[in-house]
């Protein structure tokens, strides 16, 4: 089947199974462009890929915290906290993602026509939650150690081997995402103190070796298509820049995202030579967001301050979606969350999301500088 005609089937089936969960109105532009690209690919030989993966936190998480869990952590994150109003909002209700509406994950879904399923659901019921598109293990909290009690990448990687052992997937024709975005700095911060800058420094090279050694789980795992991501600028998250009125990044705060993200990217590209079989994409989420922060005033569609969240706390102890004794919200909300960059203090808005992709999908710039997403995902665009 053509790819086009191919995905036109898929999102018909996608809009009855989950009309909630994928609103294509709030996408529309993105999925016209996609039409023609799928369209431009119809000749080519192939089609797109029939099963996407993911592992990795909240910049990935479809639904795998547990929605029934209101307990408390020491680092102030309440369990179900994406679960709860105003999550979701963009999509009408709170559907466990860490946004209005959609992630990155979706957008990179939709790229393919596919619907994963997320683990937790698949595993309460694996007879009426198909995986066969494949399944999204990624979980808020998490990180290649153990971070805040939350799953870590091995042991979604370890999951990931049990539904392969009980499915059958042409791997050759999937692809992994895999995504951790700073929960092991975090929690080495919130249990060493944040002045330990040599001890965190000397954290950088476990984390990055730990990632290196999932990739290459994976590789053995039999994937051949594995994208990594790079750490977003931190120093820009709301959560740091919120003690300056959101004004500006702090690059002095966060002094080890550069050295873990040319770490990474060394590291994988190493790989690439020693693995020559394996077809690795690294995406630059640092360049990508900055290029969005830089931008002239009034060009991006977001409002200003463009660091400032959509759903802000009120307090340095509280978080989107927080209520005090009498149920009083501890958080403002703007009035449209498509006019922020970001959704809470760490992550961005569904408009956020998809400015982000497609900046990847179609320039070089935040993938390495080898090829666009889009020759990722159709490589017969790019031959």
């Amino acid at each position: 089947m053509a790819p086009r005609l191919m995905l036109m089937e898929r999102r018909e089936r996608f809009q009855q199974k989950f009309p909630m969960e994928y609103n294509w109105t709030a996408t529309l532009t993105f999925t016209v462009v996609l039409l023609m690209l799928c369209g431009a690919a119809a000749g080519a030989a192939g089609g797109p890929f029939k099963h996407l993966f993911g592992i990795g936190d909240s910049f990935l998480d479809t639904g795998n915290r547990d929605p029934t869990n209101h307990t408390l952590l020491p680092s102030d994150i309440i369990v179900n906290q994406d679960w709860t109003y105003p999550y979701g909002i963009s999509l009408g209700a709170p559907v466990g993602r860490y946004s209005d509406g959609l992630l990155f994950f979706d957008f990179l879904a939709a790229a393919l026509g596919l619907n994963p399923v997320a683990y937790r659901k698949y595993a309460a019921n694996p007879s009426q939650n198909s995986p066969a598109d494949g399944v999204n293990f990624a979980t808020a909290g998490a990180g290649v150690f153990t971070s805040y009690g939350f799953t870590t990448t091995g042991a979604q990687i370890t999951e990931l081997q049990g539904v392969l052992a009980t499915n059958n997937y042409n791997l050759s024709q999937s692809i992994v995402i895999y995504s951790v975005n700073g929960n092991d700095y975090a929690a080495f911060i919130l249990e060493n103190g944040e002045f330990d800058f040599l001890g965190l420094l000397e954290f950088v090279p476990q984390v990055v070796g730990q990632i290196v050694a999932d990739v290459v789980r994976l590789v053995n795992l039999g994937f051949k298509n594995i994208a990594v991501t790079q750490l977003a600028p931190l120093e820009c998250e709301p959560a740091i820049t919120m003690s300056d009125g959101y004004t500006a990044c702090d690059t002095l705060e966060i002094p080890f995202v550069l050295i873990h993200n040319s770490l990474l990217v060394s590291s994988i590209w190493n790989l690439s030579s020693t693995l020559p079989d394996a077809n690795f994409l690294l995406i630059d989420f640092y360049d990508a967001f900055y290029s969005i922060f830089d931008a002239s005033p009034g060009t991006t569609g977001f409002s200003s301050p463009i660091l400032k969240p959509c759903c802000a706390p009120t307090t340095t102890t509280s978080g989107c979606g927080y209520v005090d004794s009498n149920d009083q919200p501890l958080y403002t909300l703007c009035k449209n969350p498509a006019q922020s960059f970001f959704w809470d203090s760490e992550h961005p808005t569904q408009a956020g999301w998809s400015k982000v992709f497609n900046l990847l999908l179609t320039s070089s710039t935040y993938t390495g500088g080898r090829r666009s997403l889009q020759c990722f995902l159709y490589p017969q665009l790019c031959q």
